[in-house]
């Protein structure tokens, strides 16, 4: 990413553990401690160019004097506790506007995308919606019947690999890759479905986008 001009991190939450209360006791699990942990946090977070950060649960179980805000201030990263709506601009005046929470509400056991697709046909109507928080990868694009903008609902899982208390409750193994890359094409009307084009492995999704800027 930092070697690509125009590509930004976003994070939906949980940028660390940060157990608390009756899981407080899976940090001594931990290879390392929790202030190790922030220490990681800061290098991670000041590596990235963002256009968004937000806090997810394990992030606000910090309470008000979450690290996280004093570190996203340090590399003015726009920082949320739930949820950030942005609309992107483009120079041609072409609007994609992004819609991210840790998670939407509505879960269903045939459809992890449930929650961000819910949000897409009875919500706001924006043509992105991210979210996280529950370690699952699913993908579905819809389209809007009234405006006709094709929208596009995402869940992305997490660079957490091991994980005992997952095992303990049995959340079973949802995940097509720990991230996503998303690659706009401005040129094209609201309505194309490849306005927007998600890639699991970035470098083929940096592949793409390198390839559409060679085209004009």
């Amino acid at each position: 990413m930092s070697d690509t001009p125009g590509l930004f991190a976003c994070n939906v939450g949980d940028t660390l553990n940060n157990w608390t209360g009756r899981l407080a006791r899976l940090y001594g699990e931990q290879a390392t401690s929790a202030a190790q942990a922030w220490r990681l946090a800061e290098w991670f977070v000041g590596r990235c160019d963002w256009l968004y950060m937000i806090g997810g649960n394990h992030d606000l179980w910090s309470g008000a004097g979450d690290p996280l805000k004093w570190i996203a201030k340090q590399q003015n990263a726009l920082y949320k506790s739930s949820e950030a709506r942005i609309a992107l601009r483009f120079p041609n005046g072409q609007e994609v506007r992004v819609n991210a929470r840790h998670d939407h509400v509505g879960s269903s056991i045939w459809n992890p995308a449930h929650g961000p697709m819910k949000a897409a046909i009875m919500g706001t109507r924006d043509h992105l919606y991210v979210a996280g928080h529950k370690h699952e990868s699913a993908y579905s694009v819809l389209k809007d019947p009234i405006s006709g903008i094709t929208m596009h609902a995402l869940k992305v899982s997490s660079y957490k690999i091991y994980d005992r208390f997952a095992k303990e409750r049995g959340f079973r193994d949802n995940t097509l890759s720990p991230c996503a890359l998303t690659v706009i094409n401005p040129s094209l009307p609201n309505s194309h479905p490849d306005l927007i084009k998600v890639f699991w492995e970035p470098e083929e999704g940096v592949n793409y986008l390198n390839f559409l800027r060679k085209k004009k």
